[in-house]
């Protein structure tokens, strides 16, 4: 879902209210947690403990009031979920299920890096404090519409460790809630989502990375819109260089056009493997313009109207799969909180021009200097023109494609590691020889033609050049 820009509707399970989740730990589990935790009781800290919590993903979370009578929210982390995390990470073998096992140039070991460097980060609750810290400062720096409030809540240090963090407690409704509010109120509310995302990510470099819609409440201020955001945990850090990348890619309102060669420059710069990009760099142009449509749309953009996943698999066609395994583990975060903003700006139904909000955000400036440093070289080495441009590998079950790759035609001296282990054990068993295959494509200067076919029951691989 991540690696494919899927598009989520408001009816979806994901937005389901946070509660619907039964919490884990009974109540007697939680008096015996809290003491082991914090050395005192609950009654000694609240005046109040609402044994009955909502589910939030790795822990679980408690009202409760304090003897001064501040409402407060104790999020208490489940027992032994580091292990199981590190168990999880260890599975995470599914990330390559998608690909029929077809492993070369998806950087598997960066994925798993970054998704355990968040999961690692998220168990620890004084690493969430100051994240939460360093978020209110930069939304204190900040300015947002006069006709908005944005509220973050605030860490009680004395009742918080690496596995309990107790925050001031947001009242609000979830965005099922304001769907019946006025358009421009929802309106409101959709351009301060978008703020909120443009900044964090170009301004700030720090981007809440959790769009779970339990951790947005709605609610009015003296009858302006408003929100509170919770939770975190998950908070994607940008340097300066990667923002600038963006920006000078993406996130800018010039209305010029880029020749394919430029689009692929521009995406090796994002950490894209040249090896799978560049043989559909022609489609690359399109790609560019379909992510930036809102930012080129010359009224209220329409994110319904978008259909952002099926342009992207229009422009690409069968070799979107390319694309989607070519991306750097850097943007995993960044769409994880793209596609949530766009799940709400869907449900929201208020149309927003795009264009001022990003002339407001004070990003840094493009870096002319990025554009003349040398782009990481992910290709193989330098050889006569080969006769073939493209190596492709086709994955058939009962007739329907299920895989199509492609790679620059000198990609077939991979041809083995390209094949995963069982598919390599059939293809001995058939009597083909890689290696042959590999040293004939090499004397004949990769030229066009089919390489070989493996048929196994229902499956059939083709692989050719051309």
């Amino acid at each position: 879902q991540l690696l494919s820009f899927s598009e989520i509707d408001s009816s979806h399970e994901a937005y389901s209210k946070l509660n619907e989740n039964q919490p884990s730990l009974s109540f007697s589990e939680i008096r015996s947690e809290f003491q082991r935790q914090l050395g005192s009781s609950l009654e000694d800290n609240f005046a109040t403990f609402n044994p009955i919590g909502t589910s939030a993903s790795i822990g679980q979370v408690h009202k409760a009031r304090l003897h001064d009578g501040r409402q407060v929210a104790v999020k208490l982390q489940y027992p032994g979920i580091r292990q199981t995390i590190s168990y999880d990470l260890k599975a995470l073998g599914w990330l390559m299920k998608p690909l029929g096992g077809l492993k070369k140039g998806f950087d598997v070991a960066s994925y798993k890096q970054e998704i355990g460097e968040s999961l690692y980060c998220e168990i620890d609750y004084v690493q969430e404090a100051e994240n939460l810290d360093k978020f209110s400062s930069y939304l204190e720096a900040s300015r947002f519409g006069s006709n908005f409030d944005l509220q973050v809540p605030n860490v009680l240090d004395r009742l918080s460790n690496r596995e309990i963090i107790t925050t001031s407690w947001i009242e609000g409704d979830s965005i099922s809630s304001i769907l019946d509010w006025d358009i421009e109120e929802r309106r409101i509310v959709s351009e301060n989502l978008i703020e909120l995302f443009l900044k964090s990510l170009l301004e700030w470099g720090l981007l809440h990375a959790d769009p779970n819609p339990g951790n947005y409440r709605f609610f009015k201020t003296d009858n302006r819109p408003s929100m509170g955001l919770i939770d975190f945990g998950c908070i994607k850090e940008i340097d300066t260089g990667f923002r600038a990348r963006l920006i000078s890619s993406i996130f800018h309102l010039e209305e010029r056009s880029l020749s394919p060669s430029e689009c692929l420059e521009a995406f090796q710069h994002l950490g894209f493997n040249a090896d799978l990009i560049n043989p559909i760099k022609a489609s690359l142009p399109q790609v560019i313009e379909t992510l930036r449509a809102p930012f080129l749309s010359p009224s209220r953009f329409d994110t319904r109207q978008w259909r952002l996943s099926s342009s992207l698999k229009e422009s690409l066609g069968e070799h979107r799969m390319n694309f989607r395994m070519a991306g750097p583990s850097d943007l995993l975060f960044i769409l994880r909180s793209f596609q949530g903003l766009t799940q709400f700006l869907n449900a929201l139904q208020a149309p927003v021009d795009w264009k001022p909000i990003l002339q407001r955000i004070d990003k840094i400036p493009t870096i002319a200097a990025e554009r003349s440093q040398p782009v990481a070289d992910h290709s193989v080495e330098e050889r006569p023109e080969p006769a073939s441009d493209t190596l492709y590998i086709r994955v058939e079950e009962n007739g329907s494609l299920k895989t199509s790759l492609s790679f620059a035609s000198q990609a077939t001296d991979t041809l083995e590691d390209l094949m995963p282990n069982e598919v390599r054990q059939r293809i001995v068993r058939q009597g083909i020889d890689l290696g042959r295959i590999i040293r004939n494509a090499q004397k004949s200067n990769y030229a066009p033609g089919e390489l070989f076919t493996l048929n196994h029951g229902p499956k059939s691989v083709k692989v050719w050049l051309d």
